[in-house]
């Protein structure tokens, strides 16, 4: 990217206001707890709390969920749709809510201290959650103790919400209920994790660079394209990769470096590269590229044939070959890709048949 721009937004957390709508990203999420289970795909864009800039509106949502307490027999009952955000009151010395906090009448059932309602935000936190309550300090995790709250397909609503990290992994809770009775209350002891993130490409039409990203802030920013951002353009690729919270044990994190040498001016270059094949080569070799992120997001490695493990996709990793005058490197899960590239005068990389990393499908 230009030398004197994205770097800079990145590092210090630039978040642009965005008009209209924004591309969305798709977050899925296990839970699993107490006679409760449920697969939860959340979509969520650029568009955030009026109060939090990191706390994004989930604008979507689909999946299965079951619930075997108190002889409900809910089993993989489809979500349907989020409850709609009504902007109520917090208590009056709540001075952290969110302010997409919303409350859900329940006329029956409720533990005292929830005075008859059960309260949701429909946001997401992809960097975890901050107090959001003036009487509760606990938080982390990718909810916040107020969370989301969708319908089943039987009419039931779920309230999902995040009691807090209390030592390296939160703490989640479920409610089942209709607007006449709370049906099922599992306050705590719930586990969730976000699966697997989009990574998403751009190109710059005058450069002919190519960038991936996992990370919803800088997705909104080149999809905004205010300046400086105008050349970047989706190129309608994607793919797939862990979530860093929850990702499988074997999977490594994605180092991302930038390099912005005088040498390469007007033009500068990132390049991606997993623990354990690139990134620490790269750190010690290579002190002109500057490590940005040494977890972008989680992938599996290949072996040194380019074979992938069981149950995962090859990225395929090519090289411009310093076409134009800078480095530049282009991911894709793509083969018909991959060889329009190699026709090009890419390089592919690493050994074997050039597969950089590997990645759920």
């Amino acid at each position: 990217m230009n030398r004197t721009n994205f770097a800079l937004a990145a590092l210090t957390g630039l978040i642009v206001a965005v008009a209209g709508q924004a591309h969305a990203a798709l977050v899925n999420i296990n839970i699993t707890g107490p006679g409760v289970s449920g697969s939860i795909v959340v979509t969520y864009g650029a568009a955030t709390d009026a109060k939090y800039p990191n706390a994004y509106e989930v604008t979507g949502i689909s999946g299965v969920f079951s619930d075997s307490n108190n002889g409900l027999g809910i089993v993989n009952a489809a979500i349907s749709s989020l409850v709609a955000i009504t902007h109520a009151a917090p208590e009056p010395k709540n001075h952290l809510a969110p302010d997409d906090f919303s409350k859900y009448a329940v006329a029956f059932g409720l533990p005292p201290d929830d005075k008859g309602v059960l309260t949701y935000d429909n946001l997401f936190w992809p960097g975890g959650s901050p107090p959001t309550a003036s009487d509760y300090t606990a938080h982390g995790g990718f909810l916040d103790i107020y969370g989301l709250m969708f319908t089943l397909d039987n009419g039931m609503v779920v309230d999902f919400w995040s009691n807090g990290d209390f030592g390296g992994t939160a703490d989640y809770g479920v409610a089942v209920a209709t607007s006449a009775a709370a049906l099922d209350y599992v306050g705590g002891n719930v586990l969730a994790s976000t699966t697997t993130v989009s990574v998403v490409e751009y190109h710059h039409a005058s450069f002919d660079h190519y960038f991936i990203t996992s990370k919803t802030d800088e997705i909104a920013i080149l999809d905004s394209k205010v300046p400086p951002f105008q050349e970047w353009s989706r190129t309608g690729l994607s793919f797939n990769a862990y979530a860093n919270a929850g990702a499988p044990a074997g999977s490594v994190g994605i180092c991302r470096f930038f390099n912005d040498s005088a040498a390469f001016a007007p033009k500068s270059s990132h390049f991606y590269a997993p623990h354990g094949l690139g990134c620490e080569d790269t750190i010690a070799s290579f002190p002109d590229w500057k490590l940005e992120n040494d977890k972008l997001f989680n992938a599996m490695l290949p072996d040194g044939s380019g074979k992938c493990p069981i149950g995962t996709i090859p990225v395929y990793r090519l090289y411009n070959n310093g076409q134009g005058g800078a480095p530049n490197h282009r991911f894709t899960t793509s083969k018909s890709v991959q060889q329009t590239m190699l026709a090009q005068g890419y390089v592919a990389e690493p050994a074997g048949i050039g597969v950089g990393m590997c990645v759920p499908p």
